[in-house]
C-alpha cells in the first residue's frame, strides 16, 4: 500500500513539473524577451558641489537600449527612464563623467549612447554695482530734469563668473515724457554688457530700485524773432537778393519782466564778401544777458543773384540793309531809343557805340514800307536789348534821277 502511495506522489510531481515546463514555454511563446531603444532620453546633472553651476553639457539627451517581456517594456514611457550625470567631488572646469541610468522594475539596460559626457562647471560670485538710471521722455516744456535720486544704493550680481565677468553696469531707466513735477516710482535693474545687452543667467539683487527723479521749473519763455546779421559787400555785378534763417523763430526764457520788451535776437555775423554764390552756414545766436534759448545756433541762408540794370540809349542811328541798287531813300524817324540789360558791372563803360540798329530792305521796290527795326549787339553776349523806341519806322524809296 506505501508502495502505491509512493508511486503516486511521484508520478503527481512529475506531472506539476511537466505542466511549468509547458506553461513557461507557452508563456515564452506568447510575450518574448524583446529589446526597445528609447531615443531621446534628457540627460540630466545631479549632486554638483556647492558654489558651483552647471554652465554646458554635451550632449543633452542619449539614446537608451533596455529589454524585457514585451508585455512590460511595451508600457514603459520615455519619461521612466532617467539618466543622470553624477558630479560629486567635481570642481570648476571642463569633465568627462559617465553615464548612469535608472530603469522601472522588471527593465535590464542593454546600452546606453553615449556612454559619458562633457560637463562644464563654473564657480558662483557676487559682484556689487552702483545702479545707474537713464531718464527717457521729455518733460513738459515749461520743466527740466534735474537730480536724480536713488535709496538703493548697491546692487549684487551672482551668478558663473564667465558671466559676471561680462556684466560692465546694471541700470534702469525712468520715463518723464510730459512731466510736470518731480517722477517717483520702482524701476526694474538689469545687468548688461558693455554694448546695453542684457546679461542672462545672472540674478540681480535687488531686483527692483526706488528712484525720485526731481524736475526744475524753466523761467517764462517766448517765442521771438530770428534776424540775421550778414556783413560785407560781395562781388561786383551780384547783390544779395534774400537772408533767411532756419528756424526762423526760437523760444527765449528770461525774466518775465524783460521777456516782455524782447521781440528779436540777432546772430553773429555771416560774412559775404566777394561771393557770387549763395551762402549757408551755422552761426550762434547773441544771447542777451540774463536769458537763455532752447536752441543756441540757427542756419543762415544767404540768396546771392546777378545784379541786373537796365540802360536806355537815345539816338541810336538805323542803317538800311541790302538796299536794291538805283534807289534813294529816306527813314522816319532816322533813330530810335534802345534799352540793354545785363549785370551792373558788365554795363559800366558800355556805351551807344556798341548798339546796332537796322532795317532790312532786301527785295522792296519804290514806295513807303513800314519795318520792324532790329538790334545787336556785337559781341557782347552778356548784354541783351528789351525795348527799342519806336518798333517800326517808315522806309521811303524812289529812283535815283539819272544826273544824280
Amino acid at each position: 500500500m506505501n508502495k502505491m502511495l509512493e508511486n503516486d506522489l511521484t508520478i503527481k510531481i512529475i506531472s506539476l513539473f511537466v505542466a511549468v515546463v509547458l506553461w513557461v514555454q507557452v508563456t515564452a511563446d506568447q510575450n518574448p524577451v524583446t529589446q526597445r531603444t528609447f531615443v531621446n532620453v534628457p540627460l540630466e546633472a545631479a549632486n554638483a558641489e556647492a558654489g558651483t553651476v552647471v554652465m554646458e553639457m554635451t550632449p543633452i539627451v542619449v539614446r537608451v537600449t533596455a529589454q524585457s517581456q514585451k508585455a512590460i517594456i511595451s508600457k514603459v514611457a520615455e519619461g521612466e527612464i532617467k539618466a543622470v550625470c553624477n558630479l560629486k567631488g567635481l570642481d570648476a572646469g571642463r569633465s568627462v563623467v559617465p553615464v548612469s541610468v535608472t530603469l522601472p522594475q522588471g527593465l535590464e539596460l542593454v546600452e546606453v549612447v553615449p556612454g559619458q559626457a562633457t560637463v562644464f562647471l563654473d564657480v558662483e560670485v557676487p559682484k556689487v554695482f552702483k545702479p545707474e538710471i537713464k531718464v527717457t521722455g521729455a518733460p513738459s516744456e515749461d520743466f527740466v530734469v534735474g537730480a536724480v535720486e536713488l535709496k538703493t544704493t548697491e546692487v549684487t550680481v551672482t551668478g558663473p563668473k564667465t558671466r559676471v565677468q561680462l556684466v560692465q553696469k546694471v541700470t534702469g531707466s525712468v520715463d518723464v515724457t510730459n512731466a510736470s513735477g518731480d517722477v517717483s516710482g520702482s524701476v526694474e535693474i538689469r545687468a548688461v554688457d558693455s554694448d546695453g545687452r542684457e546679461v542672462k543667467n545672472v540674478t540681480v539683487s535687488p531686483r527692483t530700485a526706488e528712484v525720485r527723479v526731481v524736475m526744475r521749473q524753466l523761467p517764462p519763455a517766448k517765442y521771438v524773432q530770428v534776424k540775421p546779421s550778414v556783413v560785407g559787400t560781395v562781388r561786383p555785378g551780384f547783390r544779395v537778393v534774400e537772408v533767411t534763417s532756419e528756424p526762423k523763430i526760437v523760444k527765449v526764457r528770461g525774466p518775465a519782466e524783460s521777456l516782455q520788451g524782447l521781440t528779436s535776437i540777432r546772430t553773429w555775423n555771416v560774412d559775404v564778401t566777394g561771393q557770387s554764390y549763395n551762402v549757408e552756414k551755422q552761426v550762434e545766436l547773441i544771447v542777451p544777458a540774463g536769458f537763455s534759448v532752447e536752441q543756441k545756433t540757427v542756419t543762415v541762408k544767404v540768396a546771392i543773384g546777378e545784379d541786373r540794370i537796365e540802360k536806355t540809349f537815345q539816338q541810336i542811328p538805323i542803317r538800311i540793309r541790302n538796299l536794291s541798287p538805283g534807289l534813294k531813300w529816306s527813314l522816319n524817324p532816322s533813330s530810335v531809343a534802345v534799352t540793354v540789360e545785363g549785370r551792373r558791372d558788365q554795363l559800366e563803360g558800355f556805351g551807344a557805340e556798341g548798339i546796332e540798329a537796322f532795317v532790312e530792305a532786301r527785295n522792296l521796290g519804290e514806295g513807303d514800307h513800314e519795318l520792324k527795326v532790329q538790334v545787336v549787339i556785337p559781341g557782347r553776349d552778356d548784354l541783351s536789348w528789351t525795348t527799342i523806341a519806336p518798333e517800326t519806322v517808315i522806309l521811303s524809296l524812289e529812283p535815283r534821277s539819272r544826273t544824280s
